[in-house]
């Protein structure tokens, strides 16, 4: 065939072109936001029990992936589910360990242990008993609540759904009308 015989395939139009780019787009999107749904996991606090650190309407972001290939440290922030519930508390006693609360302070094998984050103390006591070997202990912040307000609860790893890594502020939440007043 000759140059001047062969048919040349006219170009696709220009709305087309545009088409596959946007569902391309689109098809790049839901496949972030179905990854990251797999990786983390948005919750709502709730409670008072992790007050000064949590408020109420305090928005999570949640690494489910944090303790696949590692154990809770304590210290560290997580939300696990206990009696099918969620629940975000700190990790303060891990396994094998001596622990026991008095009138809201913590002890480690006998010793107070000193926090580095903000709690309110209270009246809280429970203990003293040993850690089983597969287990965490978790408690809220909150320790001026009453003991049957769940701020204490002693977990599996396969209990522990993951590890706060944001808190993220919306307008309207109690802490961010506060930060907004102070800041007026």
């Amino acid at each position: 065939m000759t140059p001047e015989t062969s048919p040349m395939p006219d170009p696709p139009p220009r709305s087309s072109r545009r088409f596959r780019r946007f569902g391309l787009g689109a098809l790049i999107v839901c496949a972030a936001v179905f990854l990251l749904r797999l990786q983390f996991l948005g919750t709502l606090v709730v409670g008072n029990s992790m007050w000064p650190t949590f408020a109420p309407g305090d928005f999570l972001l949640v690494d489910k992936a944090a303790y696949r290939h590692a154990d809770p440290r304590r210290g560290d922030l997580v939300v696990a589910r206990v009696r099918g519930e969620l629940i975000v508390k700190r990790v303060v006693a891990l396994p094998g360990e001596w622990v026991e609360v008095k009138l809201g302070r913590l002890y480690l094998a006998g010793t107070e242990f000193p926090e580095d984050h903000p709690i309110l103390p209270g009246e809280l006591s429970i203990g003293p008993g040993r850690m089983m070997e597969d287990r965490f202990a978790i408690l809220g912040d909150n320790r001026s609540l009453p003991a049957w307000l769940s701020v204490f609860a002693v977990v599996s790893k396969d209990q522990i759904v993951g590890k706060v890594v944001q808190r993220v502020h919306w307008p309207g939440s109690p802490r961010a009308d506060a930060v907004a007043l102070i800041a007026w």
